[in-house]
């Protein structure tokens, strides 16, 4: 199976899913609509699903549920490490033997030596403080795709302005990495063309969009999986 990374390079513009909750409910729901990869969650509070993350050996049992299914289904793998707190060295070594493909943190929270993780590709992540010099140098440092988490919080749900396009097209052409659109804002299918016009590589739908429910994610994975797919 080629790497989620392989699709995103070859423009398939792959649906990514990040759950609102880790949940084998939830990850069956996007499974069954047709997403490309799932994240789950560790270390965190999550600013949008209003959810928290415990450890890793706290959601390991639910994390096991959750890999079998993706490897059933043969779609991809990742899992957002942490915040101020990030899975160690160790934990994540073994989620890559689970089955996970890659890590995503903001890079303002991954402790300098995990960049020397060779058995899971890494996501950084920028903010709306993100600084196009530090962006210009994130292939150097061994990223392999950017997540771009540009909107501040107050903008959270509310529909995607010019300027986020202008936004993302600068990040596409700085950063030389694969891009990947969060749903923090509140997109719809009207948007996704103007999305994918500005070289972004995938998108990345969550809580904003999909609400808590598994029915709910169901509704919205399908919505969008259609929309990308004509």
């Amino acid at each position: 199976m080629d790497s989620l990374f392989d699709k995103m390079r070859r423009v398939d513009f792959p649906l990514i899913v990040s759950l609102p909750a880790n949940s084998a409910e939830l990850a069956r729901a996007a499974i069954d609509e047709g997403a490309s990869a799932l994240k789950v969650h560790l270390n965190c509070h999550h600013r949008a699903s209003g959810t928290k993350f415990g450890s890793f050996s706290q959601e390991r049992k639910t994390l096991d549920e959750i890999c079998r299914l993706a490897r059933d289904a043969k779609i991809h793998m990742g899992v957002m490490a942490g915040a101020e707190k990030c899975a160690t060295r160790e934990e994540l070594e073994i989620l890559s033997g689970m089955g996970f493909e890659f890590f995503d943190i903001y890079a303002r929270d991954l402790p300098a030596h995990l960049l020397g993780i060779r058995s899971l590709r890494k996501v950084l992540a920028v903010g709306d403080d993100y600084d196009l010099e530090e962006v210009r140098a994130l292939k150097d440092t061994g990223a392999d795709a950017l997540e771009a988490s540009i909107i501040p919080a107050d903008g959270y749900g509310k529909p995607l302005t010019a300027s986020d396009l202008l936004k993302y097209r600068v990040l596409v052409s700085a950063s030389k990495l694969p891009v990947i659109v969060p749903t923090q804002r509140k997109l719809t299918l009207d948007d996704l063309p103007l999305l994918r016009d500005t070289g972004v590589s995938s998108l990345m739908i969550g809580a904003v969009v999909t609400g808590s429910t598994a029915e709910g994610l169901r509704r919205s994975v399908r919505m969008f999986r259609t929309a990308l797919s004509e």
